[in-house]
């Protein structure tokens, strides 16, 4: 048996390596691969720019896109863009708290012996998993000149002249507003097409609005009431990381500011926002307060069917608010709601301080004529998102984490598939190989 099957090595060729158990049946095309530089061992103190990082499909060693973000040995991302740039001080080498980023969608077969000889002096091999399967990439580092980068990106970030108005990822382009640039204040929201570009505009615009009950006031401050910019940030081809300032002016001198402790990450298909905000004041007990948060479709984006883990059924949201399920929505604890057209959807998703958790924050969903500014399209078009039940909150700090994904196919059902992408992060285990070659 061994004497066949290395004959049919021979005869075969590559091919004949992968065998049942060494084909990739990973099924996680929206999920990130993300490797902590204490995990790979073998690569510690390499220089950067001398790995790369390959699959083994269909016979062949194909290159795919990833990164290495950095961190500081505080543990904060280092980044080269923004007026708050900031180093590490690793003189370019991998290590321990460094990241290696790459999508699950790009992994391959197991590499047959002698699969890879590209000149390489090394190389790692990287088996990503879940319960339901494996898939594996290679790591290889180059003494000498390294071979090219794999010239795909997931996602791109958007200037006009020094100003970021934006990114284009492989499933949607976002466009903000403001200047500086408001990254919170999304105008427009297209999907890519199959045939190549994009779709219609389908988004009126995202909305903030804060109502604070403080002494005897009721104060109120939208989203053109509020600073969002980004302070710093590197973009790489499978994800941009950025550090932000978020500030919102309250009444008498008091400011609502973000900490250092906060995040922005987008990739191709989804963003995640991470703010920790320090509330300078404690707000009034028997008086209403809340953050809302949502997303107004426009009318180009036709009929929006929207759905909640505890509204299954979807709910047909037209600008005319005729849907009679609408009087009967299930507001009351609600992590996510989906949101899908024809042409693209969008999941979103809330995660909140411990301390706000057992409040009562709900699913927030307006369609109707009613005006809800700013807006460039009167009223609400499928208006989703969440309100935030801050009545009684004691001055200090507060963490919320909101993630957006995007899918240009979203049906009910389909949310699961993306909300495994946080619930079930991908482990990755890597094996040195003695030499350059398996």
């Amino acid at each position: 048996m061994i004497r066949l099957a290395a004959l049919l090595v021979l005869l075969l060729g590559p091919l004949a390596w992968a065998g049942p158990g060494d084909r990739s049946t990973l099924k996680r095309g929206e999920s990130p691969v993300i490797v902590e530089g204490k995990a790979l061992k073998p690569v510690l103190g390499k220089g950067k720019e001398s790995l790369r990082l390959y699959a083994w499909r269909e016979g062949a060693a194909v290159a795919i896109p990833y990164q290495i973000d950095e961190r500081t040995p505080a543990g904060a991302f280092a980044f080269p863009e923004g007026d708050e740039r900031r180093s590490d001080t690793d003189d370019g080498r991998f290590d321990n708290n460094d990241e290696l980023v790459f999508m699950a969608r790009d992994v391959g077969d197991r590499a047959p012996p002698q699969a890879f000889a590209l000149g390489q002096s090394q190389t790692t091999e990287l088996v990503v998993r879940d319960p339901k399967g494996r898939g594996w990439v290679y790591l290889l580092h180059f003494a000498k000149a390294p071979p090219p980068r794999a010239k795909r990106r997931y996602v791109d970030l958007d200037r006009r002249g020094p100003r970021l108005v934006g990114w284009t990822g492989d499933r949607v382009q976002v466009v903000t507003g403001g200047a500086p640039a408001h990254f919170l204040d999304l105008r427009q929201l297209r999907f890519a097409r199959a045939r190549g570009g994009f779709g219609p505009d389908l988004l009126d615009r995202a909305k903030l609005d804060l109502r604070l009950g403080y002494l005897f006031l009721d104060v109120r401050r939208r989203t053109d009431e509020v600073r969002a910019e980004w302070t710093s940030y590197r973009a790489g081809p499978v994800r941009i990381t950025a550090a932000y300032l978020l500030e919102c002016y309250l009444i008498w001198g008091h400011w609502i500011r973000s900490t250092k402790r906060c995040s922005l990450t987008v990739y191709g298909n989804r963003m995640e926002l991470e703010a920790e905000v320090s509330l300078p004041v404690a707000l009034e007990v028997n008086r209403k307060s809340e953050l809302r948060m949502s997303l107004d479709f426009a009318p180009s984006a036709g009929p929006v069917q929207i759905w909640s883990r505890r509204n299954p059924k979807p709910i047909k949201a037209d600008g005319r608010g005729k849907d009679p399920r609408l009087s009967g929505l299930k507001t009351s604890r609600c992590e996510w709601v989906a949101a899908s057209t024809g042409l693209g959807g969008v999941l979103a998703r809330l995660h909140l301080d411990p301390a706000l958790q057992k409040r009562r924050h709900k699913l927030f969903l307006l369609d109707g004529p009613a005006p809800d500014p700013p807006e460039d399209a009167r009223g609400s078009h499928g208006n989703c998102g969440f309100v935030v039940d801050l009545s009684g909150a004691t001055a200090g700090n507060y963490n919320l984490r909101v993630t957006l994904h995007f899918a240009q196919d979203l049906k009910p059902g389909g949310e699961r598939a993306l909300l495994e992408v946080e619930d079930q992060p991908l482990s990755c285990e890597p094996t040195t190989l003695s030499s350059g070659s398996r």
